[in-house]
């Protein structure tokens, strides 16, 4: 367990740092998505590569929040082709094209995961966000995003057009640990405090909308006593707007 356990010392220093560090960030992210879930938008979830595994963290989860959105369009992801998915998201054009697709409209809160916020589909799903009224909460690692160039027209990187950014507190590259012997690091860390990081930003969704009287609607899981029909009775509600349940 001896580079096992320093890959989970580096997790475990990671996590001590984002919540001494981005509080008042998720408390931000969680007012905007309170908002949005009270006035009767949707949390739109959206990531490229292996970030479109964040977007489906919290969709269709137990103990998830049931009004989640995620925008899963498969030439970004891995299973189609991974150089191809790498290739897609710099296109420049494509991230409006995806979101005139959704449902999204102002008043909706849109989050999106891009470890390195330098490429054209994430920053310019931002900008269009944005314009369109919609509240944009970036999931990006500052130490990696600001140490590189923006790879696009916009000349800009994720968390330079976010209204609220959160740090996954994560190094240049992502993977964290360096073995003797070996020229470069291994075991990123980006999925694993992502994750951490969404859930996170739930409970602080929960807790902002206790204060103001409203209990979260949520998810519970399927394979426990009347957890099925608790859910089949939000998606038969919610289908209409979630084109993925």
């Amino acid at each position: 367990m001896r580079y096992a356990g320093q890959y989970l010392e580096n997790l475990q220093r990671i996590l001590r740092e984002i919540r001494e560090q981005e509080a008042d960030a998720l408390q931000q992210a969680a007012t905007m998505v309170a908002d949005a879930l009270q006035g009767g938008g949707l949390l739109y979830l959206f990531g490229t590569g292996h970030s479109h595994m964040l977007a489906l963290e919290l969709f269709y989860r137990a103990g998830g929040p049931v009004s989640v959105y995620p925008i899963l369009e498969e030439s970004l992801m891995l299973h189609n082709g991974a150089r191809k998915s790498s290739d897609v998201e710099r296109v420049e054009g494509l991230a409006g094209i995806i979101l005139q697709n959704t449902p999204i409209q102002q008043g909706d809160v849109l989050l999106i995961a891009s470890n390195s916020g330098r490429n054209a589909v994430p920053v310019e799903m931002a900008l269009s966000a944005r314009e369109m009224g919609v509240g944009v909460i970036a999931l990006t690692s500052m130490a990696h995003s600001t140490q590189v160039a923006p790879r696009n027209t916009a000349g800009k990187r994720l968390f330079e057009v976010a209204d609220v950014v959160l740090d996954n507190h994560g190094v240049l590259g992502d993977a964290s640990l360096t073995l003797p012997g070996m020229d470069t690091p291994i075991c990123p860390t980006s999925s694993a405090t992502g994750v951490a990081i969404l859930q996170m930003l739930v409970a602080e969704v929960a807790g902002e909308l206790l204060r103001r009287g409203i209990e979260l609607q949520h998810f519970s899981s399927a394979n426990i006593d009347g957890g099925e029909e608790r859910n089949e009775a939000y998606i038969r509600e919610l289908l209409p707007r979630i084109k993925p349940l």
